[in-house]
């Protein structure tokens, strides 16, 4: 605000006072999705405006920068799409809209999907650490490479649709949570933990089954595998000289934990396996020197 004494020609004197709002600029590295610019493309600006607001609301005029740094927040029944450009951004946090990935996904820190949250992709997902509670579902015809050092997925299964999913990360975690494959094929390359009841690994007929590259699987209680007919299992590479450690925990046989394969596929093993004290690996299909399992 500012004041202006004026004095007119008879001699009176005036007081003007007037105000000014001048022009907000965003300001800071959080990017909250609003959908301002009128669709739903990750990287859409219409004069001037993006679907983006910094921390207290104020509209960015472009999209969130390729460079690691943008913090990302994607807030309740909203759909964004990653369409026709990549993404590199510090995280994301997504607590209850539809995230599609259709090109690279790249990320510094951490993203965080909440309950009612879904990812849905593509495309390349590369970056450190994804903790879930919503749906992660890969779909798509493609072959994608998912490379985090850490996945955690609780309450919710990771859905293969189609296409081929490369995933590696140092562990990946499921409590009361595993992994549905209904079309196309999963390539695990990771240390594997199953906590909580409710773990299964299912594969449906006519897909393309799994293939686990690991050098631990620990399962604390009961956890299944189940290959529909024709799905195949297969656990390390052939020709592999080193050793799978099934780490079922517990201190007697009572407390520990179990792995069993079951339906009317095929599991076969290529590497040595190391069954913990009191743990279980149970086969509910054949018997072992059946087909169904082979032990290479």
């Amino acid at each position: 605000e500012a004041a202006f004494h004026v004095q007119l020609d008879n001699g009176t004197g005036v007081l003007i006072r007037a105000s000014f709002e001048g022009v907000k600029v965003p300001r800071g590295n959080t990017y909250l999705w609003d959908g301002g610019a009128g669709d739903t493309n990750w990287h859409t600006v219409n004069d001037g405006r993006s679907n983006w607001t910094d921390a207290v609301g104020t509209p960015w005029d472009k999209a969130p920068p390729f460079d690691g740094t943008a913090v990302i927040s994607i807030g309740v029944d909203h759909v964004v799409e990653i369409l026709d450009e990549e993404v590199y951004v510090s995280s994301i946090s997504n607590i209850g809209s539809v995230l599609n990935v259709r090109k690279t996904l790249s990320f510094e820190n951490v993203i965080d999907l909440k309950d009612a949250a879904t990812m849905q992709f593509s495309a390349t997902i590369d970056g450190t650490s994804i903790n879930t509670r919503g749906s992660l579902v890969k779909d798509g015809a493609s072959e994608v490479d998912f490379r985090v050092d850490t996945l955690r997925l609780v309450d919710k299964e990771l859905i293969i649709l189609g296409g081929i999913l490369d995933l590696k990360c140092d562990q990946v975690t499921f409590t009361r949570a595993g992994i549905i494959i209904e079309g196309g094929e999963l390539q695990l390359e990771a240390e594997v933990s199953f906590l909580g009841d409710g773990c299964e690994v299912n594969a449906l007929e006519g897909s393309g089954g799994l293939v686990l590259l690991t050098p631990k699987i620990n399962s604390e209680a009961q956890t299944a595998f189940e290959m529909g007919s024709g799905v195949t299992c297969v656990f390390g590479r052939a020709g592999s000289e080193a050793t799978i450690e099934l780490d079922f925990g517990g201190t007697e046989e009572s407390n520990a934990g179990k792995l069993e394969l079951k339906g009317n596929g095929k599991y076969e093993f290529y590497e040595s396996v190391h069954i913990s004290e009191f743990g279980e690996l149970v086969n509910s299909c054949f018997s072992w020197d059946n087909a169904s399992v082979g032990l290479f």
